[in-house]
This record gives structure tokens, sequence and C-alpha cells, in this order.
């Protein structure tokens, strides 16, 4: 018998961005319940048999048409930080890794049936446009390691080795 709220570890977040010059983050609005019209990343479920880098590539595909190993796709980061979030209706702690996807300047989505709407917000209103605490934290994370590029960008990112993000070899 466990004690305690039950541990989940199978939702990752995916926040793509695009230089337009200025760098524009991709809000999805939810179309039903849960939490329908709220505005969010990329937010999915692992499936049997996947990681959560594969999740990641798969939910930008289906929810966006951003096709992961592509050179639509300029860059993709791990973030360090796990982000855990608790459900007060289902007793549970997700703790949701969190990755970063640069798509080119002219993308768009194609949005599935999870979605009606989407937007690009400018990186300078995200603390306003995102509204929990955690992804404010990952647009912070984002702005302070993934952008400035150097060795901790460089660390964190998914383009290098081989998986889901790799791009084919010429």
């Amino acid at each position: 018998m466990s004690v305690g709220p039950r541990l989940r570890t199978d939702v990752v977040d995916v926040y793509v961005f695009r230089r337009t010059p200025e760098v524009e983050l991709l809000q999805l609005r939810r179309a039903a319940e849960p939490f329908a019209g709220a505005w969010h990343p990329i937010m999915g479920h692992v499936e049997p048999g996947e990681t959560a880098v594969q999740t990641a590539a798969r939910e930008l595909g289906e929810e966006v048409g951003l096709a992961a190993g592509t050179a639509a796709v300029l860059g993709a980061w791990q973030l360090e930080q796990t982000h855990p979030f608790f459900l007060a209706d289902r007793d549970e702690i997700v703790l949701s890794p969190r990755f970063v996807v640069e798509a080119e300047a002219g993308f768009q989505p194609l949005l599935n049936d999870e979605h009606d709407a989407h937007r690009w917000i400018p990186i300078a209103e995200a603390p306003r446009a995102f509204i929990w605490p955690g992804q404010r934290h990952a647009i912070r994370e984002l702005a302070e390691t993934v952008l400035p590029g150097g060795d901790s960008a460089a660390a964190l990112s998914l383009l290098g080795a081989a998986g889901a993000f790799a791009r084919p070899q010429a």
C-alpha cells in the first residue's frame, strides 16, 4: 500500500521558438478539457516503449507538424530542470521533462484537433503569457542557457547525438 500522492513521469513539455529576428515562443490553445481554452507549450504523454526524447519528437510532429530531424528544426535541447507539478484532483505529482526546439523563422504550425488556435509570443511577454510558474521557469532557462549558446547549450543539445532529433547523414 502506497502512502501519499502517486508519482507520474509520463508527461513532456516542448517549447518551440523562432527568430524573426525577435525571439518568439509558440503557444497552443487547448480545444477540449482538461484546460480547454488554456494557452500552453506542446505537451504530451509518453507511450509504451518510448523515451522522453522520442515523445518530444513525436508530439512535435503530431501537434504542430514540425518533423524532428529535418532542416526546419534548427536546434533541439533538453532543459536541465525537470518540471514538477501537483494535480490535486488526481492526487498526483507529475515530473515533466522539458525540451526546447528552434524552428526556422517562417515556420507556421499545422494544428491537430487537440488545439483550436496558436500564437507567437515575443519572449519579453512570455512571463505574462504563460500562466504556470514551471512554464515561466522553462522560459527563463531557455533565455539564460539555450539562447546565448556556449558550453551549457552545447551540453544540452539533442542534435549532435544519434536519436529522435538527429539529422540524417548526407
